[in-house]
């Protein structure tokens, strides 16, 4: 029996989705922790340079991460 998802390095392979569900699941978990730093965002004290450091670092490295594959 086949299986049409399956999970390869951490990224989502379909036979009918193609991308799609692993492009979704890494925009979702980017979207979460972009959340969780609201604070950071909206903070006066931390300047703009620090917040995009942040964002490089914490959130397009897991919209980034294993895209090779």
């Amino acid at each position: 029996m086949q299986s049409e998802n399956f999970r390869y390095l951490g990224g989502i392979i379909s036979t009918h989705e193609g991308s799609e569900a692993d492009v979704k699941k890494r925009i979702d978990a980017a979207r979460g922790i972009f959340q969780m730093l609201h604070k950071i965002w909206k903070s006066k004290e931390i300047h703009k340079f620090t917040k995009l450091r942040a964002y490089e670092v914490l959130v397009l490295s897991v919209i980034l991460y294993n895209t090779e594959t």
